[in-house]
């Protein structure tokens, strides 16, 4: 629910948990009153795909559409990563969509990309998400780690904060974790 300057972290239900030093790893926005920035979303959608086995295999890769009229940004399949996420004679797909196109013109895209035909994939279903990666003014690549201190006791860590990436989320959270190391008291 919130982080104290005190420093300790209050849950929902009130419970108090003490820390010496706090890394918020997520959006701050709810949780520190003294934080005067707002995060802005870019929003996506994911379309999710069910196709014959048979179909051409990714090789535990994520693909790129670099086609300039494409629907598709990046498209995986699933199922040669976790094989029992569906069903042993089919395939599953996962489309991560530029703009607001419908699941046919998606699927003719993919079917396109994958150069099947229309019959080998079938539509299951589609995720709107408001809060997809930050909207960055001015991308990083790496962050000082002094940056991520807001208080004496409190660091910030997320891809807010360098560029929209996992990268930059692990890039982050690396810097924070180094501002802790290097003002621990050493204890005998």
């Amino acid at each position: 629910a919130r982080v104290n300057n005190d420093p300790s972290i209050e849950l929902d239900d009130g419970t108090l948990l003490k820390a010496s030093k706090i890394i918020i790893a997520c959006n701050p926005d709810h949780l520190l009153s003294q934080l005067d920035h707002h995060i802005s979303w870019n929003r996506t959608t994911t379309m999710y795909f069910s196709g014959d086995k048979s179909l051409p295999s990714m090789n535990d890769t994520i693909g790129l559409d670099a086609r300039v009229n494409s629907s598709i940004n990046n498209f995986a399949r699933h199922d040669e990563v976790v094989p029992n996420c569906a069903p042993s004679d089919k395939s599953l797909w996962s489309v991560t969509v530029r703009g607001n196109q419908t699941h046919q013109e998606v699927k003719q895209d993919l079917v396109n990309l994958l150069k099947v035909k229309e019959s080998q994939l079938k539509f299951l279903k589609q995720y709107n998400i408001n809060h997809a990666l930050p909207v960055l003014d001015s991308p990083a690549l790496n962050l000082p780690a002094e940056q991520t201190q807001v208080t004496q006791h409190v660091h910030l860590a997320g891809d807010y904060l360098t560029n929209a990436s996992i990268d930059g989320a692990m890039r982050a959270g690396e810097s924070a974790a180094q501002a802790i190391t290097e003002t621990l008291e050493v204890m005998d």
